[in-house]
């Protein structure tokens, strides 16, 4: 991640979280006009959650924003990302952020991830700021791709999955917990 994150940012394919966001819920808006569903709730949330994050402080970086095992494969130079469908340019904490919200059973090696990642100086409630961020993305992701298209059972358990983290982890950093 440090060696990706420390090459030269190019102009293009900036990603505005925030903007994003907004638009996944402006699209899914019709389909969750339910009083159960927490999509506006959530998207208040969002500006703060960056601002604790600590993004505006931080150089943009190029990002691989979909970092899960199937993405990483090695080779005779030693492991190398594929899939970048999903690359950008942001805030390079995002995609700690992200393996963090993929791999819940990373949470114990935040501090290694951050800190081989030259993002050490990352509190614990700066970090989980993020990973809520990155968590609603992905949550939103999955109410927008259903409206479009039929989703798998597994596509629909990963949407519940995150349904029922968004409120815990909303907690953990309004409350400044790690």
């Amino acid at each position: 991640m440090r060696r990706l994150h420390e090459l030269p940012a190019p102009i293009c394919g900036r990603f505005d979280l925030l903007e994003a966001l907004a638009g996944y819920a402006d699209r899914v808006g019709a389909q969750v006009r339910d009083p159960a569903s927490n999509v506006a709730h959530y998207l208040s949330y969002a500006a703060a959650a960056w601002r604790i994050s600590g993004a505006a402080e931080r150089a943009l970086a190029i990002l691989h924003h979909d970092l899960h095992g199937s993405n990483i494969i090695e080779s005779g130079r030693g492991l190398v990302l594929i899939d970048w469908e999903c690359a950008a340019v942001s805030d390079p904490l995002l995609d700690i952020a992200c393996i963090l919200a993929y791999h819940e059973s990373a949470r114990p090696y935040a501090s290694f991830l951050l800190r081989h990642s030259g993002l050490e100086e990352i509190t614990p409630r700066q970090l989980a700021a993020s990973v809520w961020l990155f968590d609603l993305h992905t949550y939103l992701w999955y109410r927008e791709r259903r409206m479009r298209l039929s989703p798998t059972d597994a596509e629909l358990a990963a949407e519940h999955r995150l349904s029922m983290r968004l409120p815990r982890t909303l907690e953990d950093w309004r409350s400044g917990a790690s």
